[in-house]
């Protein structure tokens, strides 16, 4: 694909980019089967015709396809723009392609990566791109790092989430956290912009807004004491301590380090310190009680 586009082509950009914005308004509120969503449908076509019409200042050669989905939750539940080179693949579901992704969920925007996909990948080509990495030295991949290649094949990179598809959702405790409490958080934010001064604790520190909204939003629905309310807890243990927690022991020792400093209020270094602190008082009653909420 050509990397070279002029300012007059840029210009070409305008009415794809109009669709898309026009996507991340009428996304949160559009109706959650596809049949009766009439407008979503009409954009899905605008935006695959748009796409298109920037393959010839995008690509060098006739080979190149575009497909295009308002997110109807088989593969992807946001809306996306692939561009496929059709000697490697004209399906989302093979191969790997440059891809746009449109996401109404925070952090708000337009990304372009790279589609890896999920159905039927060849493991000889993982094996063979994990064969040349490892054949680098680490300063040919600090090279590559510098010129703004992302490492896809350790896993380290950045991710763009593309939502969970009806194929492979995971139900993995039932909680009632969806549109509602995500539209409350957002809501949040965005009023608290205007007054970002005044979140301050007594004593002058700053406290950020999204901590305050995770807290209040989110942990209320966490209630009860089955193994799906434990797994739960234990990745926004790790969300709010800003470091990976994957198993009972590491939620145990970040209770017990909270424990030896006095039991805070909010936990100095943490990425969101007050809901890491009541996550904290939350995990201490669920092993005591074997049961816990955040009214306690």
């Amino acid at each position: 694909m050509s990397n070279n586009v002029n300012d007059d082509e840029v210009g070409q950009w305008a009415e794809f980019w109009e669709v898309c914005l026009r996507l991340l308004t009428i996304y949160p509120e559009r109706p959650a089967g596809m049949s009766g969503d009439t407008e979503a449908k009409e954009l899905e076509r605008q935006l695959k015709e748009r796409g298109g019409e920037l393959l010839p200042m995008l690509c060098e050669n006739d080979h190149w396809v575009v497909e295009a989905s308002v997110g109807k939750g088989n593969w992807a539940a946001i809306p996306w723009v692939a561009f496929f080179d059709s000697r490697e693949t004209t399906s989302a579901q093979r191969g790997v392609y440059p891809v746009i992704h449109i996401s109404p969920e925070a952090p708000i925007g337009i990304r372009i990566g790279l589609g890896i996909a999920a159905k039927a990948y060849r493991g000889r080509e993982d094996e063979k791109a994990a064969s040349v990495w490892e054949e680098l030295g680490d300063e040919n991949r600090q090279e590559l790092t510098q010129a703004g290649f992302l490492d896809v094949v350790s896993g380290t990179s950045e991710r763009t989430p593309i939502g969970s598809g009806d194929r492979a959702r995971r139900y993995d405790s039932k909680l009632q956290v969806g549109y509602r409490t995500r539209d409350e958080v957002i809501l949040f934010l965005l009023n608290s912009e205007k007054m970002k001064d005044s979140f301050r604790t007594r004593d002058g520190k700053q406290v950020d807004p999204l901590d305050l909204a995770l807290m209040m939003k989110v942990l209320p629905r966490l209630v009860g004491g089955s193994n799906a309310i434990r797994r739960t807890m234990i990745g926004l243990l790790g969300l709010a301590h800003g470091q990976s927690m994957n198993e009972s022991e590491d939620a145990e020792t970040a209770v017990k380090s909270w424990a030896d400093a006095d039991r805070p209020d909010a936990i100095e270094g943490a990425t969101f310190p007050r809901t890491a602190s009541r996550l904290c008082l939350m995990w201490e009653r669920l092993s005591s009680e074997g049961y816990t909420s955040f009214w306690l």
